[in-house]
């Protein structure tokens, strides 16, 4: 099992790629959603802005493990899995990690959103990375 990221493929974590979460719903049936991202190297772990009353949120409460893919948007055939477990979920009133993530994804001007009351940062904490 890949523990580290494969040699190549760190782009696919650096770039703005929209990429998609899949979390398990306490029935068992998976919840695959686009989402945008941040990767932070230093600690394996993915963050996004969700606000506290998303799916997301509750099934990684009743089950921590996800999937998330990245598909190279130049090259269809090249992706990037991390899978990994919940790490936690912290109150963000601001909407600062929206702002973020807007302006990675391109929207210089990104306001926080009209739900920053509601919004926190979802982290999740990488332990395998698979490629093709």
């Amino acid at each position: 099992m890949a523990t580290t990221v494969p040699s190549g493929y760190e782009d696919l974590l650096e770039r703005p790629i929209v990429a998609v979460l899949t979390t398990v719903s306490p029935d068992g049936v998976p919840n695959s959603t686009p989402m945008w991202f941040l990767w932070d190297p230093a600690t394996s772990q993915l963050k996004f802005t969700h606000t506290n009353a998303r799916k997301k949120i509750k099934n990684l409460q009743s089950n921590p493990n996800f999937s998330f893919t990245i598909t190279d948007p130049d090259n269809p055939y090249r992706y990037l899995e991390v899978r990994g477990t919940f790490g936690s979920v912290e109150p963000d009133p601001t909407g600062s990690m929206y702002v973020t993530l807007g302006k990675r994804y391109g929207n210089a001007d990104q306001a926080p959103p009209p739900d920053s009351a509601d919004r926190v940062i979802l982290t999740l904490d990488a332990t395998y990375f698979g490629k093709k």
